[in-house]
């Protein structure tokens, strides 16, 4: 395994050459409808790759390819078993790490500074 690999930015790169026609979301359409002033602040580069989980690309809940390869490296780098990407921020991996080691009515030992999240899981 190399760590010079880029397997998600080299798949969305090849997808983004095709200049495939897009029938959903996001609604921006590559930056179509978009305030002009911000979409050449952001630029066309990164609303054409603003995509979601649509073949021949990847499913974040069950890779298989890109994302599957990605995660493979980042585990390697990390010097970890496994490692999963998360698109839902802060709250949603601690919440997740949470359940995965603990049941319902288990007690865990936090800190007082805890983030909020952790509560809620």
């Amino acid at each position: 395994m190399s760590q010079l690999e880029t397997p998600l930015f080299t798949g969305l790169l090849e997808h983004m050459k095709k200049n495939p026609v897009q029938f959903h979301i996001p609604g921006h359409k590559k930056g179509a409808g978009m305030d002009p002033e911000f979409r050449a602040f952001i630029g066309d580069n990164a609303l054409a790759i603003d995509l979601i989980n649509i073949s021949p690309l990847d499913d974040l809940h069950h890779p298989k390819g890109m994302i599957k390869r990605a995660q493979e490296l980042a585990a390697e780098a990390f010097g970890a078993d496994y490692t999963f990407f998360s698109v839902q921020g802060t709250s949603g991996a601690i919440m997740t790490m949470v359940m995965s080691v603990a049941g319902p009515g288990d007690k865990i030992i936090v800190p007082r500074n805890v983030h909020k999240s952790v509560m809620s899981a």
